[in-house]
C-alpha cells in the first residue's frame, strides 16, 4: 500500500476554481510547515517548458497569480535569461545606452553628462571588479548584500555605496527591459541591507569675511570663479557660463548650462528647475568686472557673445580640477583648512550662499528659488543649514521675540 503523506509530492493535485474547473497547467501542494503553493508547469509563447510556484495565503489569491503569470508567458512578456551576458556584458550595454540620452532632444530621456560619467565611475570602479565575471542570469540577492560588504571594507562613504546600488540597479532594469534577465535581484534588497542615508560629514559654511579672505589668496585667476561658486552657482554652472548670461545692467546672472566633466559646454543642466536667472551679488559683481578688464587685454575676442567667461590663458575652458586645485590651495593659504577640520569644497561656496539667505531672514520658499531646486524639500532636507554666525544670532533673536518670557 502507498505511504500516505501530509505534506510534499503526495498532496500534489490540479488546481481548481471555486467552480469545479481546472486551471490549466497548474496544481497545488502542501509543504511540510503546513502552508499551500501553487505551481505552474506549462509552455510559453516559444514552447519552451516554464515552471514556477507561487505563495499566497488564499487559495483564490493563487489563482490570481498563476492566471496572471501564464497570460505574461502567452503575450511573450517573460523571458529567459540570456546565461551567455555577464555582468560586465550589462554595464558595457547600459554604458553606450546612455551615450544616446546624453544631448538627447527629448527632455524626458535626456541625461546630463556629468550623471553619465558618475554612473560610469560607480559601475566601472565598484561593480565589474566584484561581480563583472558573474553570469547575470545567476546574479542574486546575496551577491549584491556581498558587493556591498566589499564597498564597505574599501572604507567608501554610505552615500557613494548608495550611488553605486542606484547606477547597478538603474543597469539592471535595463538588463530587464532588454530581455536580458526576467528581472532584478535589486528589487529583494532589503532596506536594512543598505547603508544609511546620513551625512558623514557636514557641509562647510563660510562668513563674508572668511569668502572675501578665500578670493584674496585665490589669485587673479581663480578669484572670479569662486565668487560665482559663492553666488550659488554649481562649479559646472559657473565654467559654463558665457559673456552673454552676464548682465551688469541689470546685475543678473542667466544659468542656461554648464560645462561638463569632458570641456564640452551643453545645454542641460542638473534638473530643469537648474536652469534660471540669479540676482549678482556685489562682490561676485566686482570680481566678474575685474576679471572681463583683465580678458580684454588679452584679446577682445575673449569677450564675444557666446564665449565662455573663464578660460584658461591659452584660451580653453577653464577646467574643474584647476578650479578645485586652486580652492585647496587657497583655502589652504587663508587657514581655512586646518587640521581637524572637513576640507572646504566647491559646493561648500554653494553650501554658504543658501545659508547667508537663511541667517538674512529668507524664507524656505524664496531661498528654494534662489537656489534653483525643483522641490522645496530638497532645500530643507539640505541647504536648510546656518553659519556660524546665524546660529549665534539665533539667541539674541530668540530673547528678543520674548519666546518664553
Amino acid at each position: 500500500m502507498p505511504v500516505s503523506s501530509s505534506h510534499g509530492a503526495a498532496t500534489r493535485q490540479p488546481l481548481t476554481r471555486p467552480n469545479g474547473s481546472r486551471v490549466p497547467n497548474a496544481y497545488e501542494r502542501v509543504l511540510k510547515d503546513g502552508s499551500t503553493v501553487a505551481e505552474y508547469n506549462g509552455r510559453d509563447h516559444l514552447g519552451v517548458m516554464r515552471k514556477k510556484s507561487f505563495r499566497a495565503p488564499t487559495k483564490s489569491a493563487r489563482i490570481k497569480l498563476v492566471e496572471a503569470y501564464a497570460a505574461d508567458l502567452k503575450r511573450g512578456q517573460i523571458v529567459s535569461a540570456d546565461r551567455t551576458i555577464t555582468v560586465a556584458g550589462l554595464v558595457e550595454e547600459f554604458l553606450a545606452h546612455l551615450d544616446t540620452r546624453v544631448g538627447s532632444i527629448d527632455p524626458k530621456h535626456r541625461m546630463a553628462p556629468r550623471t553619465k560619467a558618475l554612473y560610469e565611475q560607480r559601475l566601472t570602479d565598484h561593480v565589474v571588479p566584484a561581480l563583472g565575471r558573474r553570469k547575470l542570469a545567476d546574479l542574486s540577492t546575496a551577491d549584491l548584500r556581498g558587493l556591498i560588504d566589499v564597498l564597505r571594507g574599501k572604507k567608501l562613504a554610505p552615500s557613494t555605496i548608495n550611488g553605486t546600488l542606484v547606477a547597478l540597479g538603474s543597469a539592471l532594469r535595463f538588463g530587464v527591459k532588454r530581455g536580458m534577465i526576467p528581472s532584478s535581484p535589486m528589487a529583494s534588497l532589503d532596506r536594512d541591507d543598505r547603508p544609511g542615508g546620513s551625512r558623514t560629514t557636514e557641509p562647510r559654511y563660510l562668513d563674508d569675511k572668511q569668502v572675501d579672505k578665500l578670493l584674496i589668496c585665490a589669485g587673479d585667476s581663480f578669484r572670479a570663479v569662486l565668487a560665482t561658486c559663492a553666488n550659488g552657482l554649481r562649479i559646472g554652472e559657473t565654467l559654463g557660463l558665457r559673456w552673454s548670461d552676464v548682465d551688469f545692467d541689470k546685475k543678473t546672472i542667466t544659468v542656461d548650462g554648464q560645462l561638463a566633466l569632458s570641456g564640452e559646454w551643453t545645454p542641460v543642466t542638473k534638473t530643469k528647475a537648474s536652469k534660471g536667472v540669479v540676482p549678482m551679488l556685489p562682490r561676485t559683481e566686482r570680481e566678474l568686472r575685474a576679471w572681463r578688464t583683465r580678458q580684454a587685454g588679452q584679446g577682445f575676442d575673449r569677450l564675444g557673445k557666446d564665449a565662455l567667461v573663464f578660460v584658461t590663458a591659452a584660451n580653453k575652458p577653464q577646467g574643474h580640477r584647476n578650479a578645485f586645485r586652486a580652492l585647496t590651495a587657497a583655502a589652504k593659504a587663508a587657514g581655512l583648512n586646518g587640521e581637524g577640520v572637513e576640507p572646504l569644497g566647491l559646493h561648500d561656496l554653494r553650501h554658504t550662499f543658501a545659508a547667508a539667505l537663511f541667517a538674512a531672514g529668507f524664507t524656505l520658499p524664496e531661498v528654494s528659488v534662489l537656489m534653483r531646486h525643483s522641490s522645496v524639500q530638497t532645500t530643507a532636507s539640505i541647504y536648510a543649514g546656518l553659519s556660524n554666525e546665524g546660529r549665534d544670532a539665533l539667541h539674541g533673536r530668540l530673547l528678543k521675540a520674548g519666546v518664553g518670557a
